[in-house]
């Protein structure tokens, strides 16, 4: 579980910081490599095929809840916006004469 949630969402802020192109490579890495920490888990032993099953759902329930919160946070529409500067005030526009 805690594979899929951190390596996921590393992925995903490198998403939104560098573009899609590096976001949909690091998405692939860490999906790939949760799913690769899961099997390594069942080899050794160390948990049952159901135990993982259930850490992958629940970590992607997770991340699901949590980008719901994000998404629906007070600041979401200022990420949207593209207005990062916590400015509150409307910007002043330019007076056009014609």
């Amino acid at each position: 579980m805690n594979s899929v949630v951190f390596y996921v969402a590393f992925a995903v802020v490198l998403w939104s910081v560098r573009g899609r192109r590096t976001g949909v490579a690091a998405l692939v890495i860490g999906i790939a490599l949760s799913l690769v920490i899961g099997v390594s888990r069942i080899y050794l032993g160390y948990h049952y095929f159901t135990d993982v099953a259930a850490g992958l759902l629940a970590g992607t329930a997770w991340l699901a809840v949590v980008a719901a919160a994000f998404g629906a946070g007070p600041l979401s529409r200022r990420w949207r916006d593209g207005d990062l500067t916590g400015s509150t005030e409307p910007e002043e526009q330019p007076v056009v004469v014609r």
